[in-house]
């Protein structure tokens, strides 16, 4: 079986299940570059902001190849909305014993969901609670999974401790 976008899954494994309203999936590493990712979204309509291309084409990503990560994704909803903050989601991760996953998970992830199945699980898009990254412009940036319309997109989001957050999306961590 194949995912939405042509890569190899399990007949018997579902790609994601909720438990709670936690969601766990798991993605695995295929060695893609930030090149070729670039390529691959765009080449099928999706949207990858300028801020992501960047980071893509930089020494900062590197590609792994044959990596499982196990995932958890925290609905938004999960904090009050007077307290969805990036460093708020950040300390949900750390009371949970959660490890901070690696900025490729979020193409892998983009990769895995149609913005149907995110659509299902409740989502309209999914932070990668990654170590913050540095932009160009000197701020600091997650890379988030997001539907707009059609449209599959990644985009970066503001990742300074009191950044907000709206109670549509999810926050991954990686299971240790």
């Amino acid at each position: 079986m194949e995912d939405h976008h042509g890569a190899n899954t399990s007949d018997m494994e579902p790609k994601w299940r909720d438990e709670g309203g936690v969601i766990h999936c798991s993605v695995l590493s295929r060695g893609v570059t930030g090149e070729r990712w670039i390529e691959r979204f765009e080449s099928r309509g999706g949207f990858v902001c300028s801020e992501t291309k960047k980071i893509l084409l930089s020494p900062r990503f590197t590609p792994t190849l044959g990596v499982q990560t196990e995932l958890v994704i925290f609905k938004s909803t999960i904090l009050p909305s007077n307290e969805r903050y990036t460093i708020s989601a950040h300390e949900i991760g750390h009371i949970k014993g959660l490890a901070i996953p690696e900025i490729e998970v979020t193409f892998l992830l983009r990769e895995k969901f149609s913005n149907k199945e995110l659509e299902e699980m409740g989502l309209w898009w999914i932070a990668v609670m990654h170590a913050p990254v540095r932009s160009f412009e000197d701020s600091l940036i997650s890379l988030c999974v997001d539907r707009y319309g059609d449209k599959e997109w990644i985009c970066a989001h503001g990742a300074k401790d009191y950044d907000s957050w709206n109670s549509e999306g999810g926050f991954a961590y990686k299971i240790p």
